[in-house]
């Protein structure tokens, strides 16, 4: 009677399976009245404790830095951000720590990467063309001078815009532009910021005309993109003076 090989590997694994299969149970048993032990449970409840701690301080610090209210799943003082290192919870701890020594303040205006790719071959990400967003200071720019996106656009439609003439604010520009990959599979979207960018909802969004090759924007190459936004500057950036409230004048 010939035996086939394939019979006899699936017969070993079974029978391996059977005679492991004790262990394993064991082994999981063991773990769990481990995990009881008074012991465990002491070093548990201090982790905990060390864990609501360290939540507390970084919900302190981040009032400090004036950052809008955050639950405790944030990593990244800015998660968009393209220098962000995975650390941690703890990671961003240390990292708040260091901004409110420094008395770090967002920028007046941070440049945004967006990529948008679609179909089942598409080229990974940090290839090819992308667009140029600025994300503005609602205080530090003149909002209503700057061009808003095309009305009647789905853009438009989805943005965050707040209403006609009006650019979108940043915040429900990134949710948006993240929930319209929920009307399509063939579809995805990056989001990257420049430099840190702390509360979204502070700022507005303005998209660069045009189109921009990623490695070299990456690599500071684009002069003609760095003389328009210096053109932007001058013509819609608000001075010291006229962003100063009427009552502190008096």
């Amino acid at each position: 009677m010939k035996i086939d090989k394939d019979d006899l590997l699936l017969g070993g694994i079974v029978g391996g399976l059977v005679i492991c299969s004790p262990f394993i149970a064991m082994y999981h048993i063991g773990k769990w009245i481990y995990s009881k032990t008074p012991q465990k449970i002491k070093e548990r409840k201090a982790e905990e404790k060390k864990r609501e701690e360290m939540n507390r301080e970084i919900h302190e610090l981040e009032k400090q830095l004036g950052l809008a209210e955050r639950d405790d799943s944030y990593m990244h003082y800015d998660p968009l951000y393209m220098g962000n290192e995975q650390r941690g919870r703890e990671g961003y701890w240390a990292e708040l720590k260091k901004k409110v020594a420094s008395g770090y303040k967002s920028p007046e205006r941070i440049w945004m990467i967006k990529e948008t790719k679609g179909g089942i071959c598409a080229p990974r990400f940090g290839y090819g063309d992308c667009q140029v967003l600025l994300l503005l200071q609602k205080d530090c720019y003149d909002i209503l001078g700057c061009v808003p996106i095309e009305r009647g656009t789905l853009e438009h439609i989805l943005n965050g815009s707040e209403g006609p003439g009006k650019l979108p604010r940043a915040d429900r520009y990134v949710k948006a532009a993240y929930e319209m990959m929920t009307f399509s599979n063939d579809y995805a979207v990056r989001l990257q910021t420049l430099s840190e960018c702390g509360n979204y909802q502070d700022y507005y969004v303005y998209t660069v005309p045009g189109r921009f090759d990623y490695q070299h924007l990456i690599q500071g190459k684009c002069e003609d993109l760095k003389t328009f936004i210096e053109d932007f500057d001058k013509k819609y950036k608000v001075s010291a003076t006229e962003a100063e409230p009427e009552n502190s004048k008096a």
